[in-house]
């Protein structure tokens, strides 16, 4: 079976897409192709049973639909058996594909599209109008396809609501991907000894909590100032800016420090020396029902978590014992957590155990990647009985979990 993987706007190597589809595909599969941008700057090397096809990275939005055609350009080209599409923006050429290909049409959602929109501080009089619209556009988009994969329940039961097949791939985390560089780790616990690490990573907004950690760290530099925040992820040239200057407003040159960037196994190595990972999501849009797969990774690796509050969160914090829930939409309330859980050693240790323990158990990408070869052979099946004539008349049994 052909497969062809599609994205235009998430990186080649994301960590779902990658690192958890792509490599489990490429288990039972020995034709994979990846189309996806073309980040010059990083390590762009595959696994051998996977073919890169690059796209041009172009800006703005003209450049987005751009991306789109030469998305749908090279799949005319290489007439995969099945095309997985990771996009929204990619949801418009599924009816082009289906008709010029003909093939078996997967569409990989990750994130509550029509609810991010009210994050893109649109005028209120238009914003539920633009949301609705997102949603039809999607959802007329999704039924054109074979299956659609979510990383979360209500996801699923949106699309099943607007009749389509919908299977549910928590992002879990993938253990036999968390690697240590033990020279690297020795370097930072040397760089922060005598140091409280406190970590977030992942891409920094502030709709992801970024004021409100750096105003928190404004109360605990008085209460402990061996207290430091690692913020390790991407932010705007904008947001940086004014992060920069808050940071310097309550006097924390020292006490904050931001890598905007590492390779995706050096992750862990990060991690690996923090007290406390922090999962700040703030109760709007889509996150209140947002599964970040940070909180696994602090999870497998042993660390103890404070996360907000959050229906989707709320479960796994509680059912793992694995760190503290908070009021995420108080900087107060995330200083006295990160309080508490530092004043008791045996607390964190249990914590970080816990975690641990409950990844290995149930939180991994293990039980997630058998869910994805039952989508991919039930069409490998689909696929050879159309070939055969031997499939007429019988109906799709995707599985439906």
């Amino acid at each position: 079976m052909n497969i062809c993987v599609v994205t235009t706007r998430h990186a080649a190597k994301d960590d779902r897409i990658y690192y958890k589809e792509v490599l489990s595909l490429a288990k039972r599969y020995d034709k994979i192709t990846l189309i996806a941008p073309n980040d010059r700057k990083r390590d762009l090397t595959f696994h051998p049973s996977v073919r890169f096809a690059p796209l041009k990275e172009r800006r703005g939005f003209l450049g987005r639909c751009l991306m789109v055609a030469d998305a749908l350009n090279l799949l005319v080209k290489l007439r995969p058996d099945v095309c997985s599409f990771h996009d929204y923006d990619l949801a418009v050429a599924l009816p082009f594909t289906r008709v010029l290909i003909g093939a078996e049409l997967i569409y990989d959602v990750h994130e509550f599209y029509p609810m991010a929109a009210a994050l893109l501080g649109l005028p209120r009089l238009i914003r539920r109008p633009f949301q609705r619209f997102v949603a039809v556009l999607e959802e007329l988009a999704a039924r054109r396809c074979s299956v659609v994969i979510t990383a979360v329940d209500p996801l699923t039961e949106r699309f099943r609501k607007a009749s389509c097949h919908a299977v549910t791939i928590f992002n879990y985390v993938r253990l036999d991907g968390i690697e240590f560089n033990q020279q690297h780790v020795c370097q930072l616990l040397d760089r922060y000894q005598g140091k409280k690490v406190v970590i977030y990573h992942g891409s920094i907004s502030p709709e992801r909590g970024v004021f409100h950690m750096i105003q928190a760290m404004g109360k605990l530099r008085r209460w402990d100032p061996s207290i430091v925040l690692l913020l390790l992820g991407p932010m705007s040239e904008s947001l940086l800016s004014r992060v920069n200057a808050q940071t310097t407003e309550f006097n924390l040159t020292g006490c904050i420090e931001h890598v905007p960037w590492v390779d995706h196994a050096s992750v862990f190595d990060y991690i690996s020396v923090a007290r406390i990972g922090l999962v700040p999501l703030l109760p709007v849009g889509q996150y209140p029902q947002s599964l970040p797969i940070k909180l696994f990774e602090y999870m497998a690796c042993g660390i103890p978590v404070l996360a907000a509050d959050l229906p989707s969160i709320r479960p796994y914090v509680e059912q793992s014992m694995a760190g503290l829930l908070y009021d995420s939409t108080s900087p107060d309330a995330l200083a006295a957590g990160v309080l508490r859980m530092l004043s008791d050693k045996d607390g964190l240790r249990r914590m970080g155990e816990n975690g641990r323990r409950a990844v290995q158990e149930k939180w991994n990408w293990d039980k997630m990647e058998a869910r994805l070869f039952e989508v991919y052979d039930e069409l490998d099946a689909q696929i050879r009985q159309r070939r055969t004539g031997s499939g007429r008349g019988q109906t799709r049994s995707v599985p439906s979990r």
